[in-house]
């Protein structure tokens, strides 16, 4: 085993672990199969002590076949069945968020609620990676130091940066798109969570386009960010505004009214996201928005008293390392305030 790597995880829940999922393509099942064959031929050999010059053989093209294997698999508790038990499993599953029992427990892979309030996503047609090579190039391409919108490829200084947030006393979030030709590119979300708050996240957003030349902004906001915030009577709108002005942008403030109804809005985003050309169509940077498409996949559908909701309950769950609260449906919102803004007020 000498120079040999063992991996060994939960299934991943984010990009940042999908890589090794990678490694199954690299697993040569006949390769395999082949030093398993000769391991058994070689303890037979030992065992007898016979035909030592094939000993010597098996001994070398092991060496010379596992220096080339990648041995991959995926295994779930049931496999450990005899070790852990029923009462176990019966356990983690009330204790569990139902996301990490899923990928914890049963190693099942992440995927997209069925029937979710964004169904109609799909990474394959909605999302892309986009970098500046230019920049990457300047600062050697270590990434530690790509922590602003120079390293983004997809940023476009002839455009107004358009933005809206969704206000919560442990997360606040921020996304950040584009719109161009009909095309609604979101390249950019942010979050904090307590003890930083609103005006962080808004300070976040100005450092990491601090050097954008277009100092435009177009800030979307509806009835839930003109209430006081906790410590002050200025309204969570104002506090965006002043953030954005001490930091030497220009806001165009629109306001949007009230929330659309839950089932008025899905209506809307399901035609965008199915390329309906009266809708702007939606893209991802997908590498700038990781959290913000989890949130997207992982939003359900409910019947509630005002008939068809999108399923916010795991917003009452405290934020916590299995179940954090950037990938719960507050995000989300933020995200429908921008398009529901660009639909209906585009930027002139």
């Amino acid at each position: 085993w000498h120079h040999g790597s063992l991996f060994s995880t939960d299934m991943p829940t984010s990009k940042m672990g999908l890589w090794i999922l990678d490694k199954q393509k690299d697993h040569d099942q006949e390769l395999i199969d082949t030093i398993k064959d000769l391991q058994v031929e070689y303890k037979r050999l030992i065992t007898t002590g016979k035909n030592k010059p094939r000993l010597k053989e098996i001994q070398r093209d092991l060496v010379m076949f596992r220096r080339m294997a990648t041995f991959y698999a995926e295994y779930n508790v049931f496999d450990n069945l005899e070790f852990v038990g029923d009462e176990w499993i019966a356990q983690q599953k009330r204790d569990l968020p139902p996301l990490i029992f899923q990928t914890a427990i049963l190693n099942r892979k992440l995927r997209k609620v069925a029937n979710g309030f964004y169904s109609a996503l799909n990474r394959k047609i909605h999302c892309y990676s986009s970098y500046n090579n230019q920049h990457l190039d300047l600062i050697d391409y270590d990434f530690a130091k790509a922590n602003d919108h120079r390293a983004d490829g997809d940023y476009n200084p002839d455009l107004p940066l358009l933005i809206a947030m969704d206000y919560n006393a442990a997360i606040n979030s921020l996304v950040v798109g584009q719109l161009d030709n009909g095309v609604l590119r979101t390249i950019k979300s942010f979050f904090v969570k307590t003890p930083r708050k609103l005006k962080e996240c808004v300070q976040d957003f100005c450092d990491y386009y601090h050097h954008v030349t277009n100092r435009n902004v177009v800030f979307y906001y509806d009835s839930t960010a003109i209430f006081d915030t906790p410590l002050d009577a200025i309204s969570y709108a104002d506090t965006v505004i002043t953030t954005l002005n001490a930091n030497n942008f220009v806001s165009e403030n629109i306001y949007i009214g009230q929330q659309l109804k839950h089932h008025v809005k899905h209506n809307y985003i399901d035609r965008a996201l199915k390329g309906d050309p009266e809708y702007p169509f939606p893209q991802f940077n997908e590498d700038n928005n990781e959290y913000l498409l989890i949130a997207l996949e992982q939003t359900g559908i409910k019947i509630g008293p005002r008939g068809f909701e999108k399923d916010k309950s795991a917003e009452k769950e405290p934020d916590s390392v299995e179940n954090p609260d950037e990938t719960k449906t507050h995000i989300t919102d933020a995200w429908d305030t921008l398009f529901v803004g660009c639909k209906f007020y585009p930027p002139a």
